[in-house]
């Protein structure tokens, strides 16, 4: 079974895109204050923008087990032949769920 992640490609792409601008600036905001002496960059603006290309590359990876998730997969290697049991049934122990026939 498959889930639509058009919507979460779409949103890991702008995210992204969102990163790649933040660790431009990161990277821009480093060699200005390695190049001056006078702190034209403060250390509370290098964090800053620090933490966000932190905060935008934990959303991708967000946004990409969202991705992952869309497709289920069975824990078993088969199909299903014959279903014994259905939702609110009673199951107990040692009685069967399903049948599986191998591929």
């Amino acid at each position: 079974m498959k889930i639509d992640s058009t919507p979460y490609v779409a949103q890991m792409n702008v995210y992204n895109g969102k990163l790649l601008n933040d660790v431009q600036i990161y990277n821009r905001n480093i060699q200005i204050r390695q190049s001056s002496n006078d702190g034209v960059i403060s250390n509370q603006d290098l964090l800053t923008s620090k933490y966000i290309v932190i905060e935008d590359q934990a959303q991708v990876k967000l946004d990409k087990s969202y991705i992952d998730q869309c497709a289920v997969k069975a824990p078993f290697d088969g199909k299903v032949t014959n279903i014994v049991n259905y939702t609110g049934s009673g199951v107990g122990s040692c009685n069967e769920i399903m049948d599986i026939t191998a591929i």
